[in-house]
Parts: C-alpha cells; sequence; structure tokens
C-alpha cells in the first residue's frame, strides 16, 4: 500500500460492535500478511472467549436462533 494511503484519513464503521471491529481488523492485517494465521486464530478464540463467559455470567444474552 503506497504510504500516502496509509496516513489518509481512514472511513468509519457505521452500525457495527466493537467485536466486529475486533474481527475485521484482524482479517485485514492477515490478509494483507501484518500477522500470521496463529495470531489470528488468538484473536478468534479470545473473542469468543469473552462471549462465553459473558453469556455464561448473564452479563449479555444470546439471541433466539
Amino acid at each position: 500500500m503506497e504510504i500516502e494511503r496509509l496516513v489518509e484519513t481512514a472511513a468509519e464503521l457505521p452500525g457495527q460492535t466493537w467485536a466486529q471491529r475486533v474481527d475485521y481488523a484482524a482479517s485485514l492485517l492477515f490478509l494483507h500478511g501484518y500477522i500470521t494465521t496463529a495470531q489470528r486464530r488468538k484473536v478468534t478464540l479470545k473473542l469468543e472467549k469473552q462471549f462465553a463467559e459473558g453469556i455464561a455470567s448473564g452479563r449479555i444474552v444470546e439471541r433466539g436462533k
């Protein structure tokens, strides 16, 4: 990516939760070679763990299927 592009203001990602933004960012970093498959997997596992703990504790409620 050109250096000029890297310093431009980034577009907002409206309507997304923080979890979606973290996942999206990790995906972009992986696709462009900034992080490895193992690092990408760590992000996914950490998000999944936090969701599971939140559901188990009742802090977040799982939506109907």
